[in-house]
């Protein structure tokens, strides 16, 4: 796991949990159609995160085309400025019923026609089975992908 950096808030068997089940994996089963209003996904399998560093990962590439410029800056200040901090909203649902938010605070890509919102915890993010979320954005997108990044499956 590149750039990981050890600390001592995190104990060594944390650590081995991240090493060898960390990764991520899509949690909408098909590009999704999301708006202010919240759509509700039901997993097929509890997550779990590891670590507060769990994030969530929405493809925004569908305005990828509107963003584009020659300078990298450029292009990440246009898909900034339209999904603005918190514009996307997740709140991720234990099998206790407890909740924890997620907003959008960055953006991300591969190259400009593979975009995404970066959605981290708003608070401290427990370890406990999530069975569900619900999820909403201020700019509509009509075939975005959700990916969990830190998970592990029980």
């Amino acid at each position: 796991m590149a750039g990981v950096i050890f600390s001592q808030e995190h104990g060594v068997f944390s650590w081995l949990k991240i090493l060898l089940f960390g990764g991520s994996t899509i949690v909408s089963p098909s590009p999704t159609a999301i708006a202010e209003v919240p759509l509700e996904i039901a997993f097929e399998k509890p997550i779990v995160a590891y670590n507060n560093w769990a994030t969530f990962h929405v493809n925004v590439s569908e305005y990828s085309s509107e963003a584009r410029s020659e300078e990298v800056l450029g292009f990440v200040k246009g898909i900034g400025e339209r999904f603005p901090a918190d514009c996307v909203l997740i709140s991720l649902e234990s099998a206790e019923g407890d909740l924890v938010t997620f907003s959008n605070k960055g953006v991300g890509w591969n190259n400009p026609k593979d975009v995404w919102v970066i959605a981290t915890a708003d608070g401290n993010l427990p370890s406990k089975k999530y069975t569900s979320m619900k999820i909403s954005s201020c700019e509509p997108l009509s075939h975005a992908s959700i990916t969990w990044f830190n998970y592990g499956k029980h």
